[in-house]
């Protein structure tokens, strides 16, 4: 019986992504990526974590937050059919964009490299290491530590220079998404540069946020340019993402060793963090929503925690939320991006402003189809916050936010666009 309760919630999330995508024609729609891309991250953890609570009403508020997103498209797509039938002329610098792409990636990667050569530096220093084998090992278990307990602030010469990474992740994605041949390949460089600079600082979520960037790019520029629009897994796209798992699962063992400077890693131990880290968030939001209490509306200052920190409207804390217990004294702080939400606006609140969401990156989708690049501004945000919705928001970054900002700067500044009435 409690397996039925928890399985029917998922069935109707899956129902939802399948009618949806039959309504707007394509995966990449808005609210059928959004279901199906929920559909599976609620069904794995009940197939591979069943020894974590779940509370059957936390998997119905996700099931919530699927249909209100679904509705807000249904409610945009009768208004905005129009939009699918006209055309959009480019005007003289449109034969740029591509050039713009590749010259925007290599510079922001270029700095974004003098950032992690400053980062291995200022690190040598701080620790006061010389250059060999074991010290580098010793760089990484260091930087962990001190980040833990919460005394490592990295200067702007450093944070400054690999702010610049995550546009070129973006860039990086709409440019592989665009362009075919061997030298897409080039698009990957954000993504091996984030995987150095996590190597000696071990922070996973640079390489998770860089590669959510990318796909948010790739995922948009598909969209713009009707390529495989009817299969969001085709050939390239799937080894695309088994790359991307391969390779962070490589990573998390990878780091971990780090972090114990090549130390053993015990078997065991690694299943059960690799379980909590990749299927606690759903046992974590359930166990919240059922003990949830409304204190005071924080009007957005949970899921827009980075701008509220820079504003002095809220202290930012690491790790944000408090840790929770799940199993065999393993922990998690993530919460998925669901918890901020219904924090800053309540549960009606919440999916009433998503609702809004689901009408407005409908009308996004529509318009990029059409042809206007700048509407991939807002469609790739969506991509991105829902990506990262399993962890939390992707607001709680003001990094990740400049990475829209600089890279939509060069596409207005450098690619200009009007549009022709049918």
């Amino acid at each position: 019986m409690q397996f039925f309760l928890e399985l029917l919630p998922v069935i109707v999330i899956i129902f939802t992504a399948l009618i949806l995508k039959r309504i707007h024609g394509t995966w990449l729609a808005p609210s059928s990526f959004f279901s199906l891309f929920w559909g599976v991250f609620t069904c794995a953890p009940l197939i591979f974590a069943k020894e974590f609570n779940f509370y059957p009403l936390g998997l119905w508020i996700i099931t919530s937050v699927v249909l209100a997103i679904g509705l807000g498209s249904l409610l945009a797509k009768n208004d905005v059919n129009d939009f699918m039938s006209n055309k959009y002329k480019y005007d003289e610098y449109n034969y740029n964009f591509d050039r713009v792409l590749l010259t925007s990636m290599i510079i922001f990667s270029l700095i974004a490299c003098l950032g992690v050569l400053q980062l291995f530096q200022f690190g040598m220093d701080r620790f006061e290491l010389n250059l060999s084998l074991s010290n580098l090992l010793l760089l990484a278990n260091n930087f962990s530590v001190d980040r833990y307990n919460e005394i490592l602030s990295f200067p702007w010469r450093v944070k400054g220079l690999l702010y610049f990474l995550f546009p070129a992740a973006l860039v990086g994605g709409i440019y592989f998404g665009k362009t075919t041949g061997k030298y897409s390949l080039v698009a990957v460089l954000p993504l091996i540069i984030a995987i150095l600079k996590g190597t000696i600082d071990t922070t996973r979520f640079t390489f998770i946020l860089a590669i959510v960037l990318w796909l948010s790019g790739y995922f948009g520029a598909r969209v713009l340019f009707h390529k495989k629009l009817q299969n969001l897994f085709d050939k390239k796209t799937t080894l695309i993402m088994l790359t991307a798992g391969s390779i962070f699962l490589l990573i998390f063992i990878g780091f971990q060793w780090l972090r114990q400077m090549g130390g053993i890693l015990l078997a065991d131990l690694m299943i059960d963090r690799m379980k909590v880290y990749f299927f606690g968030y759903l046992s974590a939001f359930s166990n919240w929503s059922a003990n949830y209490e409304l204190d005071k509306i924080t009007f957005g200052a949970s899921t827009f925690a980075g701008p509220a920190n820079l504003l002095g409207l809220l202290q930012r804390e690491s790790g944000f939320y408090d840790f929770i217990p799940l199993m065999n004294l393993q922990y998690t702080n993530i919460f998925t991006a669901f918890r901020g939400i219904f924090q800053d606006f309540t549960l009606v609140g919440g999916l009433i402003l998503l609702t809004c969401v689901g009408f407005w990156v409908t009308i996004a989708f529509n318009r990029v189809f059409s042809g206007n690049k700048l509407f991939l501004f807002p469609l790739t945000i969506f991509y991105a916050f829902t990506m990262y919705s399993p962890i939390i928001s992707i607001f709680l970054y003001n990094s990740i936010i400049m990475a829209w900002i600089i890279t939509f700067g060069i596409i207005i500044l450098f690619v200009r666009e009007k549009a022709e009435s049918p």
